[in-house]
């Protein structure tokens, strides 16, 4: 048969492989023809033979194609877990910009810098404790979290109230020194890194403790120079004479001083007064002073005070004028 025929028209587009399966040798399973495709017109209607797969369709397996499992057999290994990939640090990129027919005009690579908190601090150590202060020696961390470290956070604790307190912010040394510390306490510190994503999660923390130590004050008074308060009795005040009216009541005064404190003796007219109830002698903060009660012509005179302590005596002396009542 010679030319172009048409397929006749009785004849039936070719069955699917499960109605009418190809034979196999291994029955393997047979691939489905693509929907879309239809005989080639120059092959004869009588021969049937499977259609070519197509490199876009599948092929379906089916229920013969997959073996069961004897009975009694091992059930094969379990495939172990694939290993989590690690975070990338940095990713690359070309971006371009293109015309209308799809050409690149221009293009640009691009670097995505991916960063993350850092790591702690490492090496942090006392380096001196001194009055009131401490100083504190770090090494900066091992991870950055791709990012330059912008500072440190140094925090206080104190054994009393065990909470956290921040002492300095933003240091950019790796190395500080905390003042103002309570003498008696006892204190623990930690530092944070920080970056352009915030602190790290975990502190270095120091592994010994500060005391700051409370010193005893002893009170030491002041040596004053023993002074010789010893002296003879000296009067300050002398007797002054006085004139007086008979029947009303007068005093004679006088002051004096010396130390051991003098003993003061009055006489009248060189002759000591003692136990007499017409006299009163009284001695207040070295003023001496006599009352005598209702003179008469009889008490005038010359009256003398004398002060003796064992370091000397010393005398004064008045003259005491006693006038009728003038009628």
């Amino acid at each position: 048969m010679t030319g172009k025929t048409a397929p006749p028209a009785a004849d039936p587009a070719p069955a699917a492989p499960k109605e009418e399966p190809a034979p196999a040798p291994k029955e393997e399973a047979t691939p489905a023809p693509a929907a879309e495709e239809t005989p080639a017109p120059e092959q004869p209607p009588a021969t049937e033979q499977p259609p070519a797969p197509t490199d876009n369709a599948a092929p379906v397996p089916t229920a013969e194609a997959t073996p069961a499992p004897e009975e009694g057999s091992p059930a094969p290994p379990a495939e172990p877990p694939a290993p989590e990939p690690e975070k990338p640090k940095a990713a690359k990129g070309m971006v371009g910009v293109q015309n209308l027919r799809g050409t690149n005009k221009d293009a640009a690579l691009c670097v995505f810098v991916i960063a993350e908190p850092p790591g702690p601090p490492q090496n942090l150590k006392l380096v001196d404790i001194w009055g009131f202060n401490v100083a504190l020696e770090w090494s900066p961390p091992a991870d950055n979290g791709n990012s330059e470290i912008k500072g440190y956070t140094v925090q206080k604790s104190d054994k009393k109230s065990g909470k956290w307190f921040t002492a300095l912010e933003r240091c950019t040394r790796t190395s500080c020194t905390i003042s103002d510390l309570i003498m008696g306490n006892t204190y623990s510190f930690r530092v944070f890194a920080e970056n352009a994503c915030g602190l790290s999660e975990k502190a270095a923390v120091a592994s010994g403790v500060a005391h700051i130590e409370k010193k005893k004050t002893v009170y030491q008074p002041e040596k004053i120079p023993e002074r010789d308060m010893m002296e003879p009795p000296k009067f300050t005040q002398p007797l002054t004479d006085r004139a007086t009216t008979r029947g009303y009541n007068t005093h004679l005064f006088c002051s004096v001083r010396g130390f051991p404190q003098p003993k003061i003796i009055w006489m009248k007219n060189q002759m000591e007064i003692r136990e007499d109830p017409k006299y009163i002698a009284l001695i207040d903060q070295g003023v001496c002073s006599l009352e005598i009660r209702k003179p008469g012509p009889f008490d005038g005179g010359v009256y003398t005070c004398k002060a003796v302590n064992p370091l000397g005596e010393a005398s004064v002396d008045c003259k005491l004028d006693v006038k009728s009542m003038i009628c």
